[in-house]
């Protein structure tokens, strides 16, 4: 329903400030109104992960210049959240490492990477040296986590060893993979940009248009300009059509 044309800007806004707190809080049980809910109303409230990804597939039109700074504090807490912290003595064990949730960790940085891409104070201000210093730590160690988790991916795909149901789950893992590097290499810049755009790993790739090459006419047959040609011709004209059959005519009607 929504388009660049017709914004989910307010949708956005209403997602980050009053659901998404209200229904983890309820899916957690930290809310004292979740022991008030029953349990089949409670399960019918989605996980994270797919609200997460709703919010993903609603940012992608919505217009970050009119999102609330509420909204962008909030997906960015949600993301310190799901990112590991660096451990302090070997920053090379990944034991850690979300893997389960990088779908997840996809929705939520693609989130955060456009809806703040219309407040440059959000990372530049002096009272957030503090929060992007965090941030950027967490975020290079799970760089460096993804980029062996995918090696091991790498390995086996195209292997005859490997289902089928697998190679397909390794294909979609990869893509996922490649989806964050892009948007950790954007965010990690200093100032961060925005630059990345990409296609999140839930939604079908856009097939390529095929074209077909342009069908050229053949070249036309060009009379001779000039030059006797064959007997009895002149500039491709016949003699017998010539005014006087050819020969000169002078004055008086006699021919010579």
């Amino acid at each position: 329903y929504f388009s660049k044309n017709v914004r989910s800007t307010k949708f956005v806004n209403c997602l980050c400030e009053k659901v998404l707190p209200a229904a983890l809080k309820l899916k957690l049980g930290e809310s004292p109104a979740a022991k008030k809910v029953p349990q089949a109303k409670l399960s019918e409230i989605p996980d994270k992960h797919s609200l997460f990804r709703l919010l993903a597939e609603l940012s992608s039109n919505a217009n970050s210049n009119d999102v609330a700074l509420v909204s962008v504090l909030y997906v960015f807490q949600n993301l310190l959240n799901i990112l590991p912290s660096p451990p302090s003595t070997d920053t090379s064990d990944f034991e850690a490492l979300p893997i389960k949730e990088l779908t997840g960790i996809e929705a939520v940085l693609f989130s955060f990477h456009l809806l703040s891409s219309a407040h440059p104070s959000f990372f530049t201000a002096p009272e957030s040296a503090e929060r992007m210093a965090d941030f950027r730590k967490r975020l290079q160690f799970f760089a460096l986590g993804l980029q062996s988790y995918k090696k091991k991916l790498s390995g086996p795909v195209g292997t005859e060893t490997v289902k089928e149901s697998q190679l397909e789950e390794q294909k979609v893992a990869l893509r996922i993979c490649d989806n964050i590097k892009c948007l950790t290499r954007d965010l990690l810049r200093i100032p961060p940009q925005h630059v990345s755009q990409l296609v999140l790993s839930w939604k079908p790739l856009p097939t390529p248009v095929e074209t077909t090459p342009a069908v050229t006419a053949a070249p036309k047959r060009q009379a001779p300009i000039s030059g006797v040609q064959q007997t009895g011709m002149s500039n491709g004209v016949p003699a017998k059509n010539q005014r006087g059959g050819g020969r000169f005519r002078g004055r008086g009607g006699f021919r010579y």
